[in-house]
């Protein structure tokens, strides 16, 4: 198995408020899209390579609607950690996705936290 790196976001998401949390995954899930379009636009990745790293930024996007209904709705403990542990397992699947979803995350947690 590869490894990865995925960028640190548990423990810094859990720091914010409520709200900020709920905006960072809505974020998040906007940021996907965009890295899944700059897959599918670019001409240089064979189309199934394109299939491939489509799926697994889909497997992380289908369970953002998850977490932030947990979010809402605390009836179990889903921690930001796991969630990050989670997003870690889906890159292992296809390592290339890696810079995308990193940026992904990093750019939400920027825009949440007032940093640009």
């Amino acid at each position: 198995m590869n490894m990865v790196k995925i960028s640190k976001f548990g423990i810094p998401v859990s720091k914010l408020t409520l709200d900020e949390q709920l905006s960072f995954y809505e974020r998040l899930v906007h940021q996907l899209t965009i890295a899944v379009r700059d897959i599918w636009s670019d001409d240089k990745i064979p189309d199934s390579e394109k299939v491939d790293q489509m799926k697994w930024i889909n497997e992380i996007m289908h369970r953002i609607p998850n977490k932030l209904s947990q979010l809402r709705n605390p009836t179990y403990d889903w921690k930001n950690e796991h969630f990050e542990e989670m997003i870690a397992h889906w890159v292992e699947q296809n390592p290339n996705i890696q810079k995308l979803v990193n940026h992904s995350i990093n750019d939400s947690y920027k825009i949440v936290t007032k940093q640009y």
